[in-house]
């Protein structure tokens, strides 16, 4: 069996990873087996020595530094203090200049000592005391030990000396306690022993056996606490560990008391020699009152085990040793779980949980220090490092309710800094998700009920953000303005001022808005926000007209951001301003650079669609097709290259004889050449059949895999299909997909109001309404929102609701980028509406309209003739409403129409007109 394995323990195989046996290290280290966590470390740093690949050496070089650190370090706590010596040199000749090498010296220093190698502890000391950057009070302590040394050594003059400045020169009242005692014990070494006898009762609790004297090990806790005051944590590290546990501690004054006890008795029963044993007797009898007075105290700290604990966790989390004191906190919770320190553990474990990015462990912490901990401060901040966890995740509703359910309880309203985050963190979290109202609302109820809070700068940024996100545009300037005149500097002023040059841009003031970007540029020369800055200049100088201006703007964000959508913005606005002036040999150049740059990272099918649109302007056709075809072969089977969809279009609508481009024979023969798991490519060619006029050629069934691989153009021709094919669940599958993985193109839009009328046609009205309302919402100049709109009005009119139906109907006319068929169709059916509520002359008059104004939209006239005609016939005006079907019967366009033959019916069926009287 290993040394230190149990029985109940496996044994340790050959067969572990490095990863592996440095954690077991790492475990033991944490759980203060030093002596098991040796040979572990050992060998680790033993297989990291054997690696031969430099590059690999560099990468690990850190860490087996640390770890030959933590090997010596565990070295000195078992006590292996020869071993201990020999690593620390080794360490500090290998690493003379690392962060970790006086620390190394210091705990060398310390294991010297503990060995009695004196000699070679003081010059160690002598070595770390050169060193002129040593703060003084740290020199002081490191004098003591040195005076220590010479003690020991038998120099007792010079350590009388350097214990000396150390008692004149201390603050720390430990230090000079203990300088106190070794300048005494020089005195005694040196001749004068009558005034160390007569102090020797009172130092008594100094000296042997001092680490089993409550008061030392007390004293060694509290000069621990000031060296992590001070920020020397190895020391003070080491000085924890020194102390012992409660247990050894009483075990120890339990055999000094016998021993006292024994002693006491003993010069007692010397009768004879009573005067002379007087003064033994009485320095017994001190000694003996100040371990029962010590057995007293330890009887009443109950807390000192976990204190000292606690404070070893806490010292190994400052050291950045966070696996060690996540460990370490984890066994204090387990030891005392119902300690007024729970919380705290419970919480250190929890944070240095989630720094080991174990995200799970580190949430379930932090909710047992909500639910059985409320009201413990940690609470609030178990609430609010929850939170965060949630944003980091994207989790946002989760982070809503947690913050909802605080802010309820009261659990974070103790505090105006704690109500203000909160407060803050439910704003910060609505604007996340696009709620722009909710923010304002949370961020407004920061500024009523916690107006002096931390984050009351962060909630007037982002306040002034959302009037610039709603086109605010002069409220937003004017919040961004007296945000830097309140605050003045740090956090978001430079933000601040670059919002204010968009702000002004948005109100038209483009000579304002450059005016304040250069001034923003001047102010900020480095600012992280220069490419955005260049981009907004670019925009600015094109729309003054300076598009030379513009264009050297935008070519120089890539400068200035290491932002991809920056630079790929700023890329496509310089070849639009090119393209406004003509220069489309210089539009050529401009993306083949950009392509040769960033290849697959850019926008590589945009652009190469770009260079094909100016191509074509300069005449080159057969390079335009080629340059197509080339690059649909080389991404055709990724759906997520949307651009090779575009250009296959255009190619196929495009190809002239004279282009030299024969898609159909092109699409076939690649057709036959591509195998079947090029799903989405093989579904790309036959569309491209499709568009070719090869319709007969494609399929009109479709799989759900083939529909997981197809790109949203694809999605837009197979829907249709399988709707024709009244593969319904199929269709509706497609739509989303398109929707959930495509939602910013051109396609999106129409699928959503797809999607619901799919809804409508499957009988589920409201899960149809709430897809028009989100088109309507998101997409209200578009056409598709035109249509959503139309089918929230058909809604209102199946449902018998005319009036309402009818206002929407009319809200689709004020929308000037709607007008032509979608205005038709607004109003035909605003003609139903007044027609189902009996206003059949406003109903005529609508219809009317539609074939008058709209006659080149056939299916609107139409229905809009046959409409009329039947409202002229309702109000007994045969004669106009044969003249009526007759106008739209001589309108050969609309032969083809269904409702053409309904028109000629209708008519025959009406009575004959009256015969006119002959002339006389």
């Amino acid at each position: 069996m290993a040394h230190g394995q149990t029985a109940d323990e496996p044994t340790p195989t050959v067969s572990l990873t490095i990863a592996e046996i440095e954690a077991r290290a790492n475990a033991a280290v944490s759980a203060g087996r030093y002596q098991d966590a040796i040979p572990d470390l050992q060998e680790v740093i033993r297989k990291a020595g054997a690696v031969s690949d430099p590059e690999l050496q560099k990468q690990i070089a850190e860490k087996v530094q640390r770890l030959k650190f933590i090997l010596a370090f565990c070295y000195v706590v078992d006590r292996q203090y020869d071993q201990a010596i020999n690593a620390l040199t080794a360490f500090a000749n290998d690493y003379p200049n690392s962060s970790r090498t006086r620390q190394a010296l210091t705990l060398k220093s310390f294991a010297e000592k503990s060995a009695s190698r004196w000699a070679e502890a003081a010059d160690t000391l002598q070595r770390i005391l050169q060193d002129a950057r040593i703060p003084y009070a740290e020199k002081l302590e490191l004098g003591l030990s040195l005076g220590e040394c010479l003690l020991n050594m038998g120099s007792y003059r010079p350590a009388y000396n350097q214990l000396r400045d150390v008692v004149l020169y201390a603050e720390d009242p430990v230090v000079r306690m203990s300088g106190i005692s070794g300048m005494l014990e020089a005195i005694l070494k040196l001749g004068d022993p009558l005034a160390l006898y007569e102090l020797v009762p009172a130092l008594q609790g100094q000296v042997s056996p001092v680490r089993y004297s409550l008061t030392f090990n007390l004293k060694a806790i509290d000069a621990g606490d000031q060296l992590v005051e001070s920020g020397q944590l190895l020391p003070a590290f080491v000085l924890y560990k020194l102390c012992q546990p409660r247990d050894a501690i009483q075990a120890g004054l339990t055999l000094v008391r016998e021993r006292l006890q024994w002693q006491q008795e003993r010069l007692k029963r010397q009768t004879d020699a009573i005067l002379s044993n007087f003064q033994q007797l009485v320095a017994v009898d001190a000694r003996l009152q100040i371990v029962q007075a010590e057995q007293k105290a330890l009887e009443e700290a109950g807390t000192y085990d976990e204190g000292l604990r606690y404070r070893i966790a806490r010292v190994l989390s400052e050291m950045d040793l966070t696996a060690e004191a996540y460990w370490a906190f984890r066994d204090i919770v387990a030891d005392y779980p119902g300690s007024p320190n729970a919380p705290e553990a419970l919480f250190a474990s929890g944070s240095l949980a989630a720094q080991l990015g174990l995200r799970d462990r580190a949430m379930g912490t932090f909710k047992i220090v909500i639910d059985r901990f409320p009201e413990s401060p940690r609470a609030a901040e178990s609430v609010f490092n929850l939170a965060y966890m949630y944003q980091e995740q994207n989790e946002i509703e989760a982070m809503i309710t947690l913050l909802s359910q605080a802010l309820d309880s009261g659990l974070v309203t103790r505090t105006g800094e704690d109500l203000g985050h909160a407060l803050y963190l439910m704003g910060y979290a609505q604007l996340y998700l696009g709620h722009l109202d909710e923010a304002a609302a949370w961020f407004e109820r920061l500024h009523a009920e916690a107006p002096d809070n931390t984050y009351r700068k962060d909630a007037d940024y982002w306040t002034a953000y959302l009037a610039l996100m709603t086109d605010h545009f002069e409220e937003a300037e004017q919040q961004f303005r007296a945000f830097i005149e309140t605050y003045r500097q740090g956090r978001y002023i430079e933000d601040a001022r670059f919002r204010v040059v968009l702000a002004r841009f948005g109100t038209g003031d483009m000579s304002g808005a450059l005016e304040l970007a250069q001034a923003f540029l001047r102010d900020y020369p480095t600012s992280g926000l220069r490419g955005e800055a260049h981009n907004a200049l670019g925009d600015l100088y094109g729309a003054l007209g300076q598009l030379d201006e513009a264009i050297e703007n935008y070519l120089l964000v890539e400068e200035f951001t290491d932002q991809p959508d920056q630079v790929h913005s700023a890329v496509f606005n310089a070849a639009r301003v090119m393209e406004v002036d003509g220069r489309w040999e210089d539009i050529v150049h401009h993306f083949q650079k950009y392509i040769d740059r960033y290849g697959d990272q850019g926008k590589y099918t945009m652009a190469v669609y770009h260079m094909g649109a100016a191509l074509k302007h300069l005449g080159k056709t057969s390079e335009v097709s080629e340059l197509y075809w080339k690059t649909f072969l080389r991404d055709a089977n990724d759906p997520s290259k949307l651009g090779v969809d575009v250009m296959l279009r255009d190619a196929i609508a495009e190809a002239t004889p004279e282009s030299g481009f024969k898609p159909v024979a092109l699409l076939s023969r690649e057709l036959e050449q591509t195998g079947n798991n090029e799903v989405t490519k093989r579904l790309r060619l036959m569309w491209g059949l499709s568009l070719a006029g090869e319709d007969r050629r494609t399929p009109t069934r479709f799989t759900e895999a083939e529909i997981a691989q197809a790109s949203p153009a694809l999605i837009d021709w197979m829907a249709p299909r399988l709707v024709a094919n009244h593969e319904l669940d199929l269709a509706v599958l497609a739509y989303q997909r398109l929707i959930e993985d495509f939602p910013e193109t051109d396609w999106t839009p129409g699928a959503m109001v797809a999607l619901g009328e799919l809804e409508q046609q499957r009988g589920r009205t409201e899960a149809a309404r709430a897809r028009f309302q989100t088109a309507y919402d998101l997409y209200p100049t578009w056409t598709a929102g035109g249509i959503a709109a139309i089918r929230l009005a058909d809604l209102a009119y199946d449902a018998g609701q005319f009036e309402a139906a009818a206002e929407r109907y009319e809200e689709v006319l004020l929308v000037r980028e709607w007008r032509g068929p979608l205005w038709a169709e607004a109003l035909y059916k605003l003609g139903r509406c007044r027609e189902a509520a009996g206003n059949l002359e406003e109903a005529f008059a609508y219809y009317q309209r539609v074939y008058v104004l709209y006659a080149h939209h056939l299916t609107w006239a139409a229905k809009a003739y046959l409409a009329s005609a039947h409202c002229l016939e309702a109000l007994n005006r045969p004669a106009e409403a044969r003249a009526t079907y007759e106008e739209m019967l001589a309108v050969a366009a609309l032969q083809d129409l269904p409702e053409f033959q309904t028109a000629r019916e209708r008519m025959a069926a009406l009575p004959p007109p009256p015969m006119e009287p002959d002339a006389p």
